[in-house]
């Protein structure tokens, strides 16, 4: 697959001698349990290796997205590389049925070698060993419907929290709704107050 005019999300990561992500597709993607998404990651050669290498795509911190192929899915193997020559692979995510929900992850993308398994080392604007972040996934549940007291910036409805006192530990539970697509993350905090 070839590379689009214009990369929307540009990277620039180096994988040792090898090769350098340039780009994805999206840096942020939303789903539900059972849902397909799609990704592309955008890649230029640097040099041919000696040995063949694979591609990883990974959820940092959980198993949502599992990853491995060769690189333009088994097309362009890389002790065949040519310097500066370019593609685009593109991954399908399937979200587990049995994925946490109401979790939002990292996504991560590297180069390893096939044989011993080694991930080449990742450097970024002069910057050594580091994690190569391409976006996050955020694995939403089915909206419901609530009843809102409360509406945040004309998006975001919440219902009445609901409290529970058991010994001296206060439990609260909050209900949230978007209205829309909500294009930032939010921290959510509580206070108490006397």
């Amino acid at each position: 697959m070839a590379l689009p005019q214009r990369i929307e999300n540009p990277l620039h990561y180096r994988y040792e001698e090898a090769a350098e992500l340039i780009g994805v597709s999206s840096d942020l993607t939303h789903a539900r349990p059972g849902d397909t998404l799609t990704l592309t990651l955008y890649w230029r050669a640097l040099h041919p290796t000696t040995t063949d290498l694979r591609v990883y795509l990974h959820s940092l911190n959980s198993a949502i997205v599992r990853l491995d192929s060769y690189p333009a899915t088994g097309n362009l193997l890389s002790t065949g590389w040519q310097p500066g020559q370019t593609w685009a692979e593109r991954y399908v995510i399937v979200i587990p049925l049995q994925a946490d929900i109401q979790v939002a992850d990292t996504l991560i993308a590297g180069l390893y070698e096939v044989d011993s398994g080694r991930v080449l080392e990742v450097s970024a604007n002069g910057s050594a060993a580091v994690i190569p972040i391409i976006g996050r996934i955020a694995v939403n549940g089915h909206p419901g419907s609530i009843e809102a007291e409360y509406l945040f910036d004309q998006i975001i409805e919440l219902a009445q929290p609901t409290l529970a006192l058991t010994g001296e530990q206060l439990n609260v539970c909050f209900r949230w709704r978007p209205r829309a697509p909500v294009a930032a993350d939010y921290h959510v905090f509580v206070h108490l107050l006397d």
